[in-house]
């Protein structure tokens, strides 16, 4: 892409970041239901599909409520600060056909702790007006110091000293969760959150069940 675009984009993700909320007043007062959010890419003749899942389970117990696809031609390349114009359209419109919207949702990918602090997860958080945690799995923006080498292990992700979210790890292994505010959520109950959806070693369990369910079949 062209210098300028790029520019063009930081200026949307500057306002995006904006708009971020960091609070935990928007949280019903018992959370019933989380959403998972990620996106698939495949290519087939000179052209790039993606497929983006919206799954909602029940909270804490994990039981899937519904779960919805959408596919359609991506043109946008990967470029890891930029994710969000990649994904975002898929993403709405799965999102769009849920017909049981869950308390919140957790998109696979970063919240705030991005350098304009508009991950995926804030973008849709945002744009959609939803309570969003980003989880990722593998780091983009902020200090940190490695978490203790334990399950359940964490260390603040800071930026200039401010805390602007997690690493988690899920089990004792190397493997390690990036967790931040979407929107209208702070880092410490986003932490909270995910470590009870936190099923496996491989992403919280909205995820996971998002992820498979957006593969391609062969």
């Amino acid at each position: 892409m062209k210098l300028l675009d790029i520019e063009k984009l930081k200026i949307i993700q500057e306002k995006i970041g904006k708009g971020v909320i960091i609070n935990d007043k928007f949280l019903p007062p018992e959370i019933k239901s989380i959403g998972g959010m990620d996106v698939s890419f495949f290519n087939a003749k000179k052209k790039e599909l993606a497929k983006a899942c919206a799954v909602v389970l029940s909270y804490p117990d994990g039981k899937i409520i519904e779960c919805q696809t959408f596919t359609c031609e991506i043109e946008f390349p990967y470029i890891p600060e930029f994710l969000a114009f990649r994904e975002m359209k898929p993403l709405w419109f799965a999102w769009k056909k849920v017909k049981n919207p869950p308390d919140l949702w957790i998109v696979d990918g970063q919240g705030i702790a991005h350098p304009r602090g508009a991950g995926i997860a804030s973008h849709f958080g945002v744009l959609t007006g939803e309570i969003v945690i980003g989880c990722a799995k593998g780091h983009l923006f902020g200090d940190y110091e490695e978490p203790p080498f334990v399950e359940g292990g964490k260390a603040e992700l800071k930026n200039k000293g401010s805390k602007i979210g997690w690493v988690f790890r899920p089990s004792l292994s190397k493997k390690l969760w990036f967790i931040s505010p979407g929107h209208k959520i702070t880092p410490d109950k986003a932490l909270e959150i995910v470590k009870n959806m936190a099923f496996t070693s491989s992403m919280p369990e909205p995820v996971r069940i998002a992820h498979i369910c957006s593969k391609f079949k062969e």
